[in-house]
């Protein structure tokens, strides 16, 4: 494979981890805004929950790696629609802060935590697809360093600016960079 198609490939693997990594970042802070919407301990707790999708995505795998039109792009099948769910949904919830309706809130984030899932199973595949041999060494490297960064920034958006962008900027701020992303 040669050298500008390889980098390539790994920058937009780094990327699509990075946009998986977004939202769960976002869900990592998410405890402290559930209890200063005056949330029981044990209905936080109830939250860790909100990773089930990724519990159990060995579920729809199959289909994932299975199904896919060809003239798309097999896994661009999933990932595009993926992306574009994910920041919707991202979009959505930024009309639904903790402290309000709090049933369509937990839906909406296990939702995101199924789309990011759902995507997860399709860049897998494609960074197998895309680069072999010696260097899938690199391709671990984007993946952890993607998923990592995006929780990092997930994580900031809401601990650190939630003062200056509000629950509705934040996820707007989410929206926007897996936009991006998807353009590429």
């Amino acid at each position: 494979m040669a050298e500008i198609p390889k980098r390539r490939s790994l920058v937009l693997l780094f990327c699509l981890y990075f946009a998986q990594g977004l939202p769960f970042g976002f869900q990592n802070e998410m405890s402290a805004f559930l209890r200063q919407a005056g949330l029981s301990l044990t209905s936080i707790g109830l939250a860790n929950f909100l990773i089930l999708p990724w519990w159990i995505k060995v579920l729809w795998a199959p289909l994932v790696e299975r199904y896919g039109f060809e003239q798309f792009g097999r896994r661009k099948t999933w990932i595009v629609p993926m992306q574009l769910l994910l920041a919707a949904t991202c979009v959505i919830t930024a009309m639904f802060p903790p402290g309000r309706s709090l049933h369509i809130l937990v839906g909406l984030l296990l939702l995101m935590n199924l789309f990011s899932s759902i995507q997860d199973i399709a860049v897998d595949g494609l960074a197998v697809d895309t680069i072999r041999g010696q260097d899938l060494g690199l391709v671990n490297i984007a993946q952890v360093v993607g998923f990592k960064g995006g929780m990092i920034v997930g994580s900031l958006l809401l601990a650190r600016t939630y003062l200056r962008l509000g629950w509705s900027g934040i996820l707007c701020v989410i929206a926007g960079l897996i936009g991006l992303i998807v353009l590429t």
